[in-house]
């Protein structure tokens, strides 16, 4: 009867074990495939950012403003540590694009060199940014040139970490990149007249669309970056935290503007009498001065 009993609870031992197994095989096959399906919705969406970008922020709309960017001078003070480089690179991206797309070729400079900077230090190739660098050189005056070199360099320093040990970064990079690109939407938003013209009219129309498109980009961003959190091991990624709390603050806010505009567009209109955008606005601003924080 020992024997038996020896023999019962080693067949159940085993099976017990069998089945954690299974499940914990299962359980990574799965968590394998989100991370998969995660990734490709992240990357493949990269390649539409800079043209979306410019097609809602109109030329001449309100004109530009200076004022509105990140100091391109400041980069310095980010290149001593990857994730703030990373942060900072998106942040400056958004800066670039604002100055291509407002024809201002002294910022671009400015911009452009602070961008090369803060992509060799998140690991991008040299000899790649010096043929850009070179091509942007040889095409300063024309500007529809000086864009296509900018969607490149846009493209090595962010959709170019697929597949590397730094993929992390450029999640990160195009979180601040969001960020700033409704930074300077909703400032363009509420820098518009009370009495509108029928062409800026349409322009405030498209610019809300922007915005409220935006909700879904910061949700595939924060799933993507969701995937290299590791709740046991926090030192794993140390900035998760930040970028996850950050991110989740504005899909909050995006809830309530949602909510806010199925009440009408009219009443979404106009910045200065609705909460929701006001408070959409207060959060964006507050999270980007973080990101460009010299702390």
């Amino acid at each position: 009867m020992k024997v038996n009993m020896k023999r019962i609870v080693v067949i159940v031992v085993s099976l017990f074990a069998i089945s954690c197994g299974g499940k914990q095989e299962k359980s990574s096959t799965l968590e394998s495939r989100n991370f998969a399906a995660e990734r490709e919705t992240f990357f493949s969406g990269l390649h539409h950012s800079p043209d979306e970008i410019s097609a809602s922020l109109i030329p001449g709309l309100v004109g530009f403003d200076p004022t509105l960017l990140n100091e391109a001078a400041s980069f310095f003070h980010y290149i001593g540590n990857d994730v703030k480089a990373a942060s900072n690179l998106g942040i400056y991206l958004s800066d670039l694009n604002y100055c291509v797309l407002y024809k201002q070729s002294t910022h671009t400079r400015k911009y452009f060199d602070a961008v090369l900077e803060l992509s060799k230090t998140i690991g991008i190739e040299k000899t790649t940014l010096d043929f850009l660098a070179t091509r942007y050189a040889d095409n300063i005056e024309r500007n529809d040139s000086v864009k296509l070199v900018i969607d490149q360099l846009f493209e090595k320093s962010t959709a170019g970490l697929q597949g590397t040990n730094r993929e992390r970064l450029a999640g990160i990079a195009m979180a601040a990149y969001q960020i700033e690109n409704l930074h300077l939407v909703l400032s363009e938003l509420e820098s518009l007249p009370e009495n509108l013209t029928e062409e800026q009219a349409q322009s405030q129309k498209l610019l809300l669309q922007y915005v409220l498109k935006q909700k879904g980009k910061f949700e595939i961003t924060h799933n993507f970056l969701k995937t290299f959190s590791d709740p046991l091991d926090p030192n794993k990624n140390p900035n998760y935290p930040f970028f996850d709390n950050a991110l989740r603050e504005l899909i909050g806010a995006y809830t309530q503007l949602i909510q806010s505009n199925q009440e009408g567009q009219d009443k979404i209109l106009h910045m200065k009498n609705n909460p929701a955008l006001r408070d959409l606005k207060e959060k964006t601003n507050n999270l980007r001065a973080k990101i460009i924080s010299n702390d």
